[in-house]
């Protein structure tokens, strides 16, 4: 993979351990770059292509095009929220080919950001507001991490890359000794979920066609004492905010 003159001056320190697929390595997990944001939209709106459209829409190729465009741009004001809280919550595997936000629950609310753009697709609306309310009824009070998306492009799936980024996630609340909760919208993530031993908590039925599974992973100890989740500061001048730590 080449890399960018930015990415080159990322410290080896910054950068997770090697993994090995089919015989091939290549560098695990990193946090995204500011330039890399465009790029990293594009592969989580290509990962949900068609699961946040207004709900039993029949819409014209052109409206799903326009629809397309409106995702990667939420996408990216995303990204730029979690970039900002700390650069840890926006990370990427091999050049932006897999996404994986995350957030702690005692930062708040990334979406809080974009909430703004949010009724140009009514989908997205609803499915935040639902999504907040069953997060607070199954975790309460407890301290824990949230997958808040997780896409791979479509050629590029089968291939570990969304298991090398949730490792690089769970490792972290392992250390913490912390929960992490997550909801999906189909089973082919359901299973991958599943893997690595989240069990299914609730399902709610967002409409005639779309479910959405609530999952969690409680931490697994090794023995040691847990520390405190560890996490670098936000990144300065984020996509979407000036005001990164």
């Amino acid at each position: 993979m080449l890399l960018t003159a930015q990415q080159a001056l990322i410290p080896a320190s910054k950068l997770s351990r090697k993994i090995t697929l089919d015989g091939q390595s290549f560098t695990s997990v990193r946090p995204i770059i500011k330039h890399a944001d465009n790029e990293a939209a594009f592969t989580l709106a290509e990962s949900y292509t068609g699961v946040y459209t207004p709900y039993n829409a029949k819409s014209s190729h052109q409206e799903s095009r326009a629809l397309d465009t409106i995702n990667q741009e939420l996408f990216r004001a995303i990204i730029g929220a979690a970039a900002a809280e700390s650069r840890d919550f926006a990370i990427q595997v091999d050049g932006c080919k897999g996404i994986l936000l995350w957030s702690s629950s005692r930062f708040a609310d990334l979406h809080k950001n974009v909430r703004w753009k949010l009724p140009k697709i009514f989908g997205w609306y609803q499915a935040m507001s639902i999504a907040k309310r069953v997060q607070r009824q199954v975790m309460g009070q407890r301290e824990h991490l949230t997958i808040l998306y997780l896409g791979v492009l479509p050629q590029e799936r089968n291939k570990g890359y969304g298991s090398a980024l949730l490792e690089h996630v769970l490792r972290k609340a392992d250390e913490a000794g912390l929960p992490v909760y997550a909801e999906v919208t189909n089973p082919a993530a359901a299973g991958l979920l599943d893997r690595f031993d989240f069990v299914e908590r609730a399902v709610n039925q967002l409409d005639k066609r779309l479910q959405m599974h609530i999952m969690v992973r409680e931490p697994k100890y090794s023995g040691s004492v847990s520390k405190s989740l560890e996490i670098r500061p936000g990144r300065r001048c984020s996509a979407e905010s000036s005001s990164g730590i």
